[in-house]
């Protein structure tokens, strides 16, 4: 009984270990050129994801209809990239691309939500089962979570 006790402590102690050695070079990376280009990309997904929450609140909430029809206020891809296009003389439809942008960007923004959720559960898992998450029905029950939680997304 004690040596199981002692065996558990052992590994939580060594994942903890490994979680700082993580931390440590997720810091060292995030100090060089492509950790600083993916910290300010993640600072324009941010913004892009408040712009939509405060489209999408403003909508829901006011209704914004004009003669029955909603108004939708330009999105700030179809913006970016009519800007470019012009600057460049470049004939191209804005419309048409930047709805396929847009798409792409939510359903990176749902993916990484499902990786930090995928993620905690786990962590709960691990910790309630005593460090291993791998039982039948504890993976039966992370399954459903998870589907119930992108389904609600």
């Amino acid at each position: 009984m004690e040596e199981r006790a002692l065996e558990e402590m052992t590994q939580q102690i060594f994942l903890e270990i490994h979680e700082l050695h993580v931390a440590k070079e997720r810091l060292a990376q995030s100090r060089t050129v492509l950790g600083r280009v993916k910290n300010f990309l993640g600072y324009i997904m941010s913004a892009y994801c408040l712009f939509r929450l405060f489209n999408s609140s403003k909508s829901l909430l006011l209704g914004l209809t004009r003669g029955g029809e909603r108004t939708n206020s330009p999105d700030p891809v179809s913006q970016a990239i009519g800007l470019v296009l012009t600057n460049f003389n470049i004939n191209f439809n804005v419309g048409l691309w930047s709805y396929y942008i847009s798409f792409l960007f939510i359903g990176i923004i749902v993916a990484n939500s499902m990786r930090g959720f995928i993620k905690n559960i786990f962590k709960l898992f691990s910790s309630v089962s005593g460090g291993s998450a791998t039982s039948g029905p504890l993976v039966l029950f992370l399954t459903e979570i998870v589907a119930l939680y992108f389904v609600s997304t």
